[in-house]
C-alpha cells in the first residue's frame, strides 16, 4: 500500500486546514500518516481519516534545542516508513522534513511544501531576509513542488530562482462557505438582539490573535480619532493573545470602553460576521488571511492594511479600503467613510461576494487535487 505523510509543527494545524486532503488520500487507497507536535490538550480540533499519528517535538522557534531531537525523530520515521509522498507545512517542520528526506527523494519520494506566508516579505526586518530567505532558497532544491498562497510569495520564489521542480500558486487553504453567507436584514437584526447589540450601531469586527503581528493597536488608535465623527461606532475585537493586556490598557487610557469591546476567543464567528457592518484587519504580515475570506463570503465590506495577503483579497475602493500599515489617520478616515454611506457598504458587499468564489474550499480543493495527481 502506498503511504503519504502530512507534517506540520503543530497537530492542530493539520486538523484545522488539511482534513479534506487526508480524506482525499485515504479515499485514494493510501495509508495516511501525520507527524507533528501533539497539542491536542490546548486545541480540541478533531482529525479523522488517518492511520497513524507520530509525535515529533517540533518547536516554532528555529534555534530551540528540541528541534535537534525532532531531526532525529524524523530520520527514524522516514527510515521506518517508505513514504511515497510527503506534504509539509509550517517553516520549522518543513525545513527539518526536507533536510532529512533528501536521500529518499533519490529513491522516488515526492516532497510537496506549502509556504503559508514566507517570513521574508516586503517591509520585513533585514534579519528575516538573512535567515529565512537563505534557508528557504537553499531548501527549495530538495522540494518537488513549492506551493505559495499569495502573489507576493509566488513572484518572489520565481524571480529569485528558487530551484523547486515546480512552483505553484494556490488560492489559500480554502474556506467552507456554507457557514459564511450574507444575512438578510431580518437575520442581522435577530443576531444583534441575540448578542445584545443595538440595531442602529455601526459595528466593525476584527477576529484575530491579539498580537504585534495582527496590530490591533492601530484599530484602537483609529477608533479614538474617529469617535467624535461617529457617535454610534462599535468595534469588536475577537481573540486572545500576548498583547491582550496591552490593548486593554490602551482602551482604558483612550476612554474607549463603550466603543471597543474585547470578547476573547469565540467559536461563533459566523454569527458575529452576520451581525456586523464590516470587518477590519490591521495586520503587519499575512499569508492569505482566512478571516477576510470569511468576511467576503459573508458579504461584508473590509478595511485592511496594505500588506501581503490582504492585498490579494481586498481591492481598494472596490470591495473595501486599503490603508497604510501604520496609518492611523487613514484607518480612521476609512471607518468614517464606511459608516457614513450605506450605498458604499452595499457596493463593497456585492463585490466581496463576487470575488470570493476562487478562495472557497471547493475551488482550492480542485487546485490541490490536480497537484496531488501529478505525483500519485
Amino acid at each position: 500500500m502506498k503511504k503519504v505523510l502530512f507534517t506540520a509543527t503543530l497537530r492542530s494545524h493539520i486538523g484545522q486546514f488539511h482534513q479534506p486532503y487526508l480524506e482525499f488520500f485515504k479515499d485514494a487507497g493510501y495509508e495516511v500518516h501525520i507527524a507533528a507536535k501533539d497539542n491536542s490538550n490546548q486545541k480540541k480540533i478533531e482529525i479523522s481519516k488517518y492511520d497513524q499519528f507520530h509525535h515529533i517535538c517540533y518547536e516554532r522557534l528555529p534555534f530551540k534545542t528540541e528541534n535537534i531531537k525532532a531531526c532525529f525523530q524524523m530520520k527514524k520515521l522516514l527510515k521506518q516508513h517508505k513514504y511515497d509522498i510527503i506534504h509539509c507545512h509550517t517553516p520549522v517542520a518543513a525545513a527539518i522534513t526536507r533536510l532529512v528526506s533528501r536521500k529518499y527523494r533519490k529513491k522516488g519520494l515526492k516532497v510537496i511544501y506549502t509556504a503559508h506566508g514566507f517570513h521574508f516579505y516586503k517591509g520585513a526586518p533585514r534579519k528575516n531576509w538573512i535567515l529565512y530567505y537563505t534557508v528557504e532558497k537553499f531548501l527549495s532544491r530538495f522540494t518537488d513542488c513549492l506551493i505559495t498562497i499569495n502573489q507576493e510569495d509566488y513572484q518572489c520564489a520565481l524571480s529569485n530562482g528558487f530551484s523547486a521542480d515546480m512552483i505553484d500558486l494556490v488560492d489559500g487553504v480554502g474556506v467552507d462557505m456554507k457557514e459564511f453567507v450574507k444575512p438578510t436584514d431580518e437575520k442581522k437584526k435577530i443576531l444583534r438582539e441575540q448578542f445584545h447589540y443595538e440595531n442602529d450601531k455601526f459595528i466593525l469586527l476584527c477576529a484575530a490573535n491579539l498580537s504585534y503581528r495582527k496590530h490591533q493597536d492601530l484599530i484602537i488608535k483609529a477608533a479614538a480619532k474617529a469617535r467624535n465623527k461617529m457617535a454610534d461606532i462599535k468595534i469588536i475585537l475577537a481573540g486572545t493573545g500576548d498583547s491582550e493586556k496591552e490593548y486593554r490598557l490602551m482602551i482604558k487610557d483612550f476612554k474607549l470602553e463603550d466603543i471597543v469591546e474585547m470578547i476573547g476567543y469565540v467559536r461563533e464567528i459566523p454569527k458575529y460576521m452576520g451581525l456586523v457592518d464590516g470587518v477590519v484587519s490591521a495586520s503587519r504580515q499575512e499569508g492569505l488571511p482566512i478571516n477576510i475570506v470569511e468576511a467576503m463570503s459573508s458579504g461584508l465590506p473590509i478595511i485592511a492594511t496594505d500588506c501581503r495577503g490582504n492585498r490579494d483579497l481586498v481591492k481598494d475602493d472596490i470591495n473595501g479600503f486599503i490603508v497604510g500599515i501604520d496609518d492611523v489617520d487613514g484607518m480612521s478616515r476609512a471607518m468614517i467613510k464606511l459608516s457614513e454611506s450605506e450605498d458604499l457598504r452595499r457596493r463593497f458587499s456585492e463585490k466581496s461576494v463576487n470575488l470570493v468564489d476562487k478562495y472557497s474550499l471547493k475551488s482550492v480543493e480542485k487546485e490541490m487535487f490536480e497537484i496531488y495527481y501529478r505525483y500519485m
